[in-house]
């Protein structure tokens, strides 16, 4: 079985003072996510990650350690 972990990440700089103000459903990747299903693979994670630090991003990589990875950044 392919894993495939699909993660939005860090896209506004935490020196901008706006990446606390709006959180945003990471709603593209929900969609390829539940394409993916709907096509048959069955181990579609979305990892949520635009307030995270790269190394929380690299470390949840490392841990899941999927067969296929995709990233988001706005």
């Amino acid at each position: 079985m392919v894993s495939i972990l699909l993660v939005q990440a860090q896209a506004t700089p935490k020196e901008s003072g706006l990446r606390d103000e709006k959180w945003y459903l990471p709603l593209g990747l929900l969609s390829i996510g539940t394409y993916l299903r709907e096509k048959g693979f069955e181990e579609v994670h979305i990892l949520d990650a635009d307030h995270d630090p790269l190394e929380k991003i690299i470390g949840q990589i490392e841990s899941q350690r999927p067969d296929i990875v995709g990233i988001n950044f706005n």
